[in-house]
């Protein structure tokens, strides 16, 4: 699963375990961990080092500290993290990256707390273009094809409630 990351925003993240190349289990916490070792990918492009120029510091039990910054997020997409230290099987981390408003929405302190559907999202995000973009007489048609759609969509949920 993809950890959620703010775009264009300074982050800490914990990577590992780091484990023995050799017998696959204890921890490596001796490991340093540059600036060159920590590859990202953003949305499938050519790996490339991270642009944050510290090193990862060990945690505990093989997992380490590690700092992106602004730059490595500023990407909306997946992001991928890939590390492969000699003496430590590769280790590789899955992110998303959102947009500030998505990500406070979800996170932020006085976040609603509630998710909204992509068939929502594109219908208001449809219906907002055309409602800017229309007269008041426009807008008025508009509203009833919504009421329509909302109508259809609540029938279809409670069809799918019931199955």
């Amino acid at each position: 699963m993809a950890i959620i990351l703010r775009q264009s925003t300074a982050v800490d993240v914990l990577i590992g375990p780091f484990v023995d190349e050799d017998d696959g289990k204890t921890a490596e916490t001796g490991l340093t961990l540059s600036q060159a070792d920590i590859n990202l990918s953003k949305n499938g492009q050519t790996l490339a080092q991270k642009n944050d120029d510290t090193t990862a510091t060990n945690d505990a039990n093989g997992y380490y500290k590690c700092k992106l910054n602004a730059t490595d997020t500023n990407t909306v997409g997946a992001m991928t993290l890939i590390c492969h230290k000699a003496g430590a099987l590769p280790v590789r981390h899955e992110f998303q990256v959102v947009e500030e408003a998505v990500y406070d929405a979800l996170f932020a302190a006085s976040a609603s707390g509630y998710a909204v559907t992509g068939a929502e999202m594109t219908l208001t995000a449809a219906y907002d273009a055309a409602k800017t973009a229309a007269t008041q007489e426009s807008v008025d048609d508009l509203d009833g094809i919504a009421d329509a759609v909302k109508a259809t969509t609540d029938k279809l949920d409670s069809m799918i409630e019931e199955v």
